[in-house]
């Protein structure tokens, strides 16, 4: 439970009994641990699907940056309503299960506030799930993630999908960043202009990439 509390490897372990841990879930799970001391403050992960990136970077470390952070503001962003949606039941499914309560015991889920794409903690905090080109006006947001924000080849290959995602990144996504924020993108990198490529671009210095 010592190791659970302390790193988001041994969270995953701890959670999810079937976890199987591999070389470069260690890695990324040092960033991620970086991302919340704040020792870093953007980071890209790039990886093809099926590489458990989600599955750690969506599900199990936001809610064990909950655990840590019970008051903050978390925003998870996905390339449609509905994975949005699915990811942010899965945050707290895991929150509601007792292996969670095991390590944060005083972490509670209130219960005036059900819907799939938002929710709170008794503590203040709040997990808002949005869809990439989806309002997210007026909410704040300590902890910023984006998974996946184009469902594949044929919109990442679509000048103008990219730049509906890359207006929708800065006019919206970006606007919620409260001070002292951190960010995380995640994607499959199908095209060089994709959002990654013009961050990269445009403020490479600033972030650092898997």
């Amino acid at each position: 439970r010592r190791k659970a509390r302390a790193s988001v490897i041994g969270f995953a372990e701890y959670t999810h009994p079937q976890w199987v841990t591999g070389e470069h879930h260690k890695t990324i799970c040092e960033h991620l641990e970086a991302l919340e001391r704040r020792d870093i403050e953007r980071l890209m992960i790039h990886a093809p699907r099926r590489h458990s990136k989600s599955e750690l970077a969506s599900r199990r470390f936001p809610s064990w940056y909950l655990g840590r952070h019970p008051g903050d503001q978390v925003l998870l962003a996905s390339y449609g309503d509905e994975i949005a949606e699915d990811l942010s039941r899965n945050v707290r499914n895991i929150m509601k299960d007792p292996y969670y309560h095991a390590l944060f015991p005083d972490v509670e889920l209130a219960t005036d506030t059900t819907a799939a794409g938002r929710w709170e903690t008794t503590a203040g905090g709040i997990f808002v799930a949005v869809g990439t080109g989806g309002a997210a006006t007026g909410r704040g947001a300590c902890l910023g993630i984006v998974d996946d924000p184009v469902k594949g080849r044929a919109e990442a290959d679509s000048p103008r999908s990219r730049q509906v995602t890359w207006e929708w990144y800065h006019g919206v996504f970006r606007l919620c960043m409260m001070k002292r924020s951190c960010q995380l993108i995640m994607m499959t990198r199908w095209n060089e202009d994709d959002l990654a490529g013009r961050l990269l671009q445009t403020e490479g210095k600033y972030w650092t990439v898997l």
